[in-house]
C-alpha cells in the first residue's frame, strides 16, 4: 500500500499549537512528547488512512499516551489526507463542530 501526503488545516495547526503550549506549561519536555505522538499518529494514517469513518465522510484515530484525536478525510484523486482538527477528547462536541467546516 503506498503512503498518502499529509495536509494539515489552519484549524488543525491552531488545535496543535494550543496543546503543544498546555503541555509545554505544564512540562517542557511533555511538549515533545506530544509532538512525537502526534508524528507517529500522522505516519500512521498516512500509511493507511482508511480508519472508520465517524461523522460523514471525517476519520479519526486516537493518538497514545494523550488524550487528543485526529479527525481528517481522505482526498483520493490526490492520494491525500487533510487533518481537519486535532481534539481533547473530553472535547464538547457542539463545541467543536466548527471543524466540520473546512
Amino acid at each position: 500500500m503506498r503512503s498518502h501526503g499529509l495536509v494539515i488545516g489552519s484549524k488543525a495547526e491552531e488545535d496543535i499549537l494550543i496543546a503543544y503550549d498546555y503541555y509545554k506549561g505544564i512540562y517542557g519536555d511533555l511538549s515533545e512528547k506530544f509532538v512525537n505522538a502526534l508524528d507517529a499518529t500522522f505516519a500512521q494514517i498516512i500509511q493507511n488512512p482508511f480508519y472508520q469513518i465517524k461523522y460523514t465522510d471525517i476519520r479519526c484515530v486516537h493518538l497514545k499516551k494523550f488524550p487528543y484525536s485526529v479527525h481528517y478525510t481522505i482526498d483520493e484523486k490526490y492520494d491525500e489526507v487533510h487533518v481537519l482538527a486535532v481534539i481533547h477528547t473530553a472535547s464538547d462536541p457542539d463545541k467543536t463542530r466548527m471543524w466540520q467546516e473546512e
